[in-house]
């Protein structure tokens, strides 16, 4: 199978070292938060995926709703004219562990998005300061919540204020 996933196996979340790589689905975390780490791979079929992840420990996360944001597909952004089918992705959560994988299309502006906020993170403390106090107040707030919908649009309303 080449569809640009590694194929190496998974590990459980928690026990693998993570290892800087330059393909596309490393892990990518950045010091001192506590933001979730993230990975961004090309969106393989649901069997194929769930072939790799659920062994791992990974459970695909449904939402509370059809239209939870966040969770089949990113909340589109920008003004370019882009196919709605370029906005699906897929979430899962690992059972056990603090760990969200979101799983886009290698194509998809949030992709990218992505990895730019990861970069900022990492080279502004005040940013990341900033994100860390922002996901600490929404975890209080959300806690207990049937969903996690108002956390996910209120991140959102970060990374666009961020982006000015």
């Amino acid at each position: 199978m080449d569809d640009g996933v590694a194929q190496r196996p998974l590990a459980p979340p928690g026990r693998a070292a993570h290892r800087p790589s330059r393909h596309p689905a490393r892990l990518s975390r950045w010091p001192t938060s506590p933001a979730t780490p993230r990975s961004i791979l090309p969106l393989p079929s649901e069997d194929d995926l769930s072939a790799r992840l659920v062994p791992a420990g990974f459970r695909r996360a449904w939402g509370s709703r059809p239209d939870s944001p966040g969770v089949s597909r990113d909340i589109p952004r920008g003004a370019d004219d882009i196919p709605a089918d370029v906005w699906e992705k897929r979430l899962y959560v690992a059972s056990g562990a603090d760990v969200i994988l979101h799983v886009r299309r290698s194509d998809s502006p949030w992709a990218r998005e992505t990895v730019r906020f990861r970069d900022a993170l990492c080279s502004d403390p005040v940013l990341r300061a900033r994100y860390q106090d922002l996901k600490r107040r929404l975890s209080a707030a959300n806690a207990g919540k049937a969903d996690y919908d108002d956390y996910t649009r209120a991140k959102t309303a970060f990374f666009s204020d961020m982006r000015g």
